[in-house]
């Protein structure tokens, strides 16, 4: 969890950052950019595990009875995260290969949104930050609504 020059700091002063490279590479490792994620406490991790064990001998059937919920924002110009391309010496300012941006983001719509065993459920597109009331709002309108559209309880 370390990149090469530390670890060469730390553990291998004698030997080249290249060198290391080459050899961690040869081991079979790759260099990437880590992956963020939340942060999970153990008892968190517990719990999640305890909740995975239970529901371990649920059917196909039983899973259709579930629905997924969840918000989500969509960038209207621009990604959130970074964006790699390949491209000869020289191409660098290629229209094809620049990450277009415009000032102060370009915008975003946030929407909430269900998935069911059968099919999506309903979508509502999120006006502003979304405070209690209007989740209750989302799920009473759009979830019930989806609930009652695909027959379920």
């Amino acid at each position: 969890m370390t990149n090469v020059t530390e670890l060469q700091k730390k553990h291998f002063r004698h030997v080249g950052a290249q060198t290391l490279r080459r050899r961690l590479k040869d081991k079979g490792l790759v260099c990437r950019i880590r992956k963020v994620k939340p942060y999970l406490s153990p008892a968190a991790k517990e719990k999640q595990r305890k909740w995975a064990l239970q529901h371990a001998s649920w059917t196909v059937e039983d899973w259709k009875q579930v629905v997924f919920s969840d918000e989500s924002k969509f960038m209207l110009f621009k990604s959130d995260g970074r964006q790699y391309a390949w491209f000869r010496p020289g191409q660098a300012y290629n229209d094809r290969f620049v990450k277009k941006m415009v000032k102060y983001g370009g915008g975003k719509v946030m929407v909430w949104g269900c998935i069911t065993g059968q099919e999506m459920g309903q979508l509502h597109k999120i006006d502003g930050i979304m405070c209690t009331t209007d989740y209750v709002k989302i799920l009473k309108d759009q979830f019930l609504g989806t609930l009652k559209n695909l027959k379920m309880r």
